[in-house]
């Protein structure tokens, strides 16, 4: 489940940064220290992004990005979370020639190739409610937005089931 997944450490809100490269930078260097994710990770995070992005336009306010890696350069599988201060331009999955104005951005190390698949459905679920990404954005504090997350994923599968 993906609450399993998301490391405290590696959560945070109302960053501010300068575009998507250095949000990426900033939450794959934290995987990194907490040695989930080995070295190559960040720049495979950005080759991946360059190649094939992955932020995605909602239906409300607010939209999200959940950039990932190759397996092979995760340590432990896991999970980043951030809301960011202001909308970070992302390019758009559906049309990398668009871009996306994100504010929530989940930024997935698996070490299982079809975990991703499963980890994207998880976060769908979520997605489908606008009123669930408000939350998690006018989260104002670490312990705020995990509670927002648990909340929402929680809701997310009684829905499902």
């Amino acid at each position: 489940m993906i609450l399993d997944l998301l490391d405290r450490q590696a959560v945070f809100t109302r960053l501010m940064v300068d575009d998507a490269d250095g949000l990426l930078e900033l939450l794959g260097g934290r995987l990194q220290q907490l040695g989930a994710v080995g070295p190559g990770f960040v720049q495979a995070v950005l080759d991946r992004e360059h190649s094939m992005p992955t932020g995605l336009e909602l239906a409300g306010e607010y939209n999200v990005a959940i950039p990932h890696a190759d397996p092979e350069h995760v340590v432990r599988p896991c999970m980043a979370l951030a809301t960011t201060a202001g909308p970070v331009s992302f390019r758009n999955m559906g049309d990398p020639e668009a871009e996306v104005a994100v504010r929530v951005v989940f930024l997935l190390a698996l070490t299982d190739p079809n975990g991703h698949l499963e980890m994207l459905r998880q976060i769908a679920s979520v997605l489908e409610s606008p009123q669930a990404i408000d939350r998690l954005v006018e989260a104002e504090s670490r312990d705020a937005l995990l509670a927002a997350i648990a909340a929402v994923f929680t809701a997310a599968g009684q829905r499902s089931t």
